[in-house]
Protein backbone atom coordinates (compact mmCIF):
# COMPACT_ATOMS: atom_id res chain seq x y z
CA UNK A 1 0.00 0.00 0.00
CA UNK A 2 1.42 3.34 -1.02
CA UNK A 3 1.13 5.85 1.78
CA UNK A 4 -1.54 8.41 1.02
CA UNK A 5 -3.25 6.52 -1.79
CA UNK A 6 -6.67 7.66 -2.94
CA UNK A 7 -9.74 5.42 -2.70
CA UNK A 8 -10.36 3.93 -6.17
CA UNK A 9 -14.10 3.72 -5.49
CA UNK A 10 -14.70 7.46 -5.12
CA UNK A 11 -11.34 8.84 -6.29
CA UNK A 12 -11.70 11.57 -3.66
CA UNK A 13 -10.76 10.47 -0.15
CA UNK A 14 -7.74 8.81 1.40
CA UNK A 15 -7.85 5.01 1.43
CA UNK A 16 -7.82 4.00 5.10
CA UNK A 17 -9.32 0.50 4.95
CA UNK A 18 -7.23 -2.29 3.46
CA UNK A 19 -8.94 -5.51 2.34
CA UNK A 20 -7.08 -8.62 1.23
CA UNK A 21 -8.49 -11.87 -0.20
CA UNK A 22 -6.65 -15.03 -1.13
CA UNK A 23 -8.25 -17.33 -3.72
CA UNK A 24 -8.09 -21.11 -3.51
CA UNK A 25 -5.28 -21.04 -6.09
CA UNK A 26 -3.29 -18.59 -3.93
CA UNK A 27 -4.04 -15.45 -5.97
CA UNK A 28 -4.06 -12.38 -3.74
CA UNK A 29 -6.61 -9.61 -4.33
CA UNK A 30 -6.39 -6.30 -2.50
CA UNK A 31 -8.62 -3.26 -2.24
CA UNK A 32 -7.64 -0.08 -0.45
CA UNK A 33 -10.70 2.07 0.15
CA UNK A 34 -12.12 4.80 2.31
CA UNK A 35 -14.57 3.88 5.06
CA UNK A 36 -17.26 6.15 3.58
CA UNK A 37 -17.38 4.16 0.33
CA UNK A 38 -17.54 0.85 2.18
CA UNK A 39 -20.42 2.21 4.26
CA UNK A 40 -22.15 3.57 1.14
CA UNK A 41 -21.89 0.16 -0.53
CA UNK A 42 -23.11 -1.73 2.60
CA UNK A 43 -19.90 -3.76 2.87
CA UNK A 44 -19.69 -6.34 5.66
CA UNK A 45 -16.28 -6.73 7.30
CA UNK A 46 -17.05 -9.35 9.97
CA UNK A 47 -16.76 -13.16 9.81
CA UNK A 48 -18.38 -13.25 6.35
CA UNK A 49 -16.88 -10.19 4.63
CA UNK A 50 -18.24 -8.94 1.33
CA UNK A 51 -15.97 -10.21 -1.49
CA UNK A 52 -13.87 -7.60 -3.26
CA UNK A 53 -15.43 -8.48 -6.63
CA UNK A 54 -18.87 -7.78 -5.14
CA UNK A 55 -17.68 -4.44 -3.76
CA UNK A 56 -16.39 -3.42 -7.20
CA UNK A 57 -19.62 -4.56 -8.83
CA UNK A 58 -21.73 -2.60 -6.33
CA UNK A 59 -19.60 0.48 -6.91
CA UNK A 60 -20.01 0.22 -10.69
CA UNK A 61 -23.75 -0.23 -10.32
CA UNK A 62 -23.95 2.61 -7.81
CA UNK A 63 -22.24 4.85 -10.36
CA UNK A 64 -24.82 3.77 -12.94
CA UNK A 65 -22.60 1.54 -15.05
CA UNK A 66 -22.97 -2.09 -15.91
CA UNK A 67 -19.26 -2.88 -16.11
CA UNK A 68 -17.57 -4.91 -13.39
CA UNK A 69 -14.19 -3.89 -14.78
CA UNK A 70 -14.29 -0.25 -13.72
CA UNK A 71 -11.63 -0.03 -11.04
CA UNK A 72 -8.80 2.34 -10.26
CA UNK A 73 -8.49 6.11 -10.41
CA UNK A 74 -8.38 6.43 -14.22
CA UNK A 75 -11.43 4.24 -14.64
CA UNK A 76 -13.24 6.25 -12.00
CA UNK A 77 -12.53 9.46 -13.90
CA UNK A 78 -13.49 7.84 -17.21
CA UNK A 79 -16.73 6.48 -15.79
CA UNK A 80 -17.62 9.89 -14.30
CA UNK A 81 -17.38 11.32 -17.80
CA UNK A 82 -19.36 8.53 -19.46
CA UNK A 83 -22.50 10.59 -19.94
CA UNK A 84 -20.57 13.71 -20.91
CA UNK A 85 -18.76 12.01 -23.80
CA UNK A 86 -20.19 12.17 -27.27
CA UNK A 87 -22.12 8.99 -27.95
CA UNK A 88 -21.55 9.47 -31.69
CA UNK A 89 -17.75 9.36 -31.55
CA UNK A 90 -16.50 6.06 -32.94
CA UNK A 91 -13.25 4.93 -34.48
CA UNK A 92 -13.59 4.60 -38.26
CA UNK A 93 -11.14 1.67 -38.27
CA UNK A 94 -12.40 -0.65 -35.53
CA UNK A 95 -15.81 0.87 -34.77
CA UNK A 96 -15.32 1.15 -31.00
CA UNK A 97 -17.13 4.00 -29.28
CA UNK A 98 -15.91 5.98 -26.26
CA UNK A 99 -18.54 4.25 -24.11
CA UNK A 100 -17.37 0.83 -25.34
CA UNK A 101 -13.80 1.75 -24.41
CA UNK A 102 -14.89 2.72 -20.90
CA UNK A 103 -16.83 -0.51 -20.44
CA UNK A 104 -14.01 -2.72 -21.78
CA UNK A 105 -11.07 -0.68 -20.41
CA UNK A 106 -9.36 -1.50 -23.70
CA UNK A 107 -9.04 0.19 -27.08
CA UNK A 108 -9.89 -1.65 -30.28
CA UNK A 109 -6.97 -0.51 -32.44
CA UNK A 110 -3.95 1.79 -32.55
CA UNK A 111 -5.98 4.68 -34.04
CA UNK A 112 -8.27 5.01 -31.01
CA UNK A 113 -5.80 7.19 -29.11
CA UNK A 114 -6.08 9.81 -31.86
CA UNK A 115 -9.86 9.44 -32.28
CA UNK A 116 -10.51 9.90 -28.55
CA UNK A 117 -7.63 12.31 -27.86
CA UNK A 118 -9.84 15.05 -26.41
CA UNK A 119 -11.69 12.66 -24.09
CA UNK A 120 -8.39 11.14 -22.92
CA UNK A 121 -6.79 14.52 -22.39
CA UNK A 122 -9.73 15.61 -20.25
CA UNK A 123 -9.64 12.39 -18.20
CA UNK A 124 -5.88 12.55 -17.61
CA UNK A 125 -6.13 16.23 -16.69
CA UNK A 126 -8.85 15.48 -14.13
CA UNK A 127 -6.83 12.61 -12.69
CA UNK A 128 -3.49 14.44 -12.42
CA UNK A 129 -4.59 18.09 -12.49
CA UNK A 130 -2.21 18.43 -15.45
CA UNK A 131 -1.97 17.15 -18.99
CA UNK A 132 1.67 16.16 -18.84
CA UNK A 133 3.94 14.35 -16.40
CA UNK A 134 5.18 16.61 -13.62
CA UNK A 135 6.92 14.05 -11.46
CA UNK A 136 10.59 13.34 -11.08
CA UNK A 137 12.77 11.31 -13.38
CA UNK A 138 16.08 9.74 -12.38
CA UNK A 139 19.00 12.16 -12.33
CA UNK A 140 17.06 15.00 -14.01
CA UNK A 141 17.73 17.23 -11.05
CA UNK A 142 21.43 16.97 -11.95
CA UNK A 143 20.97 17.98 -15.61
CA UNK A 144 21.18 21.79 -15.99
CA UNK A 145 19.81 21.64 -19.55
CA UNK A 146 16.75 19.80 -18.32
CA UNK A 147 16.24 22.44 -15.62
CA UNK A 148 16.49 25.19 -18.24
CA UNK A 149 13.99 23.46 -20.54
CA UNK A 150 11.63 22.95 -17.61
CA UNK A 151 11.95 26.60 -16.61
CA UNK A 152 11.31 27.58 -20.27
CA UNK A 153 8.09 25.53 -20.32
CA UNK A 154 6.94 27.09 -17.06
CA UNK A 155 7.60 30.57 -18.38
CA UNK A 156 5.67 29.78 -21.59
CA UNK A 157 2.69 28.63 -19.53
CA UNK A 158 2.87 31.75 -17.36
CA UNK A 159 3.03 33.90 -20.49
CA UNK A 160 -0.07 32.25 -21.97
CA UNK A 161 -1.91 32.73 -18.69
CA UNK A 162 -0.88 36.38 -18.46
CA UNK A 163 -2.12 37.03 -22.01
CA UNK A 164 -5.41 35.24 -21.30
CA UNK A 165 -5.89 37.36 -18.19
CA UNK A 166 -4.88 40.53 -20.09
CA UNK A 167 -1.92 41.22 -17.80
CA UNK A 168 0.14 42.64 -20.64
CA UNK A 169 2.94 44.18 -18.56
CA UNK A 170 3.53 40.80 -16.90
CA UNK A 171 3.33 39.13 -20.35
CA UNK A 172 5.97 41.51 -21.74
CA UNK A 173 8.30 40.80 -18.82
CA UNK A 174 7.82 37.06 -19.29
CA UNK A 175 8.43 37.38 -23.05
CA UNK A 176 11.73 39.14 -22.36
CA UNK A 177 12.73 36.50 -19.81
CA UNK A 178 11.89 33.73 -22.29
CA UNK A 179 14.00 35.39 -25.01
CA UNK A 180 16.90 35.71 -22.61
CA UNK A 181 16.60 32.07 -21.60
CA UNK A 182 16.30 30.93 -25.25
CA UNK A 183 19.54 32.75 -26.09
CA UNK A 184 21.29 30.65 -23.44
CA UNK A 185 19.74 27.29 -24.42
CA UNK A 186 21.95 25.01 -26.51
Amino acid sequence: MITGSICPLCNKRLATVHLTEVDEDGTIHQLHSCSQCLHRLHVELGDQPTPIAEILYRNAEDAGHDSKNLVGPLSAVLSENLDQASHDTTCPNCGISWNDFIKRNRFGCEHDVEVFAEHLKQAVHELHAADHHQGRSPDQHLDPQHQQRRHHQELQQQLQQAVRNEHFERAAALRDEIRDLESRLP
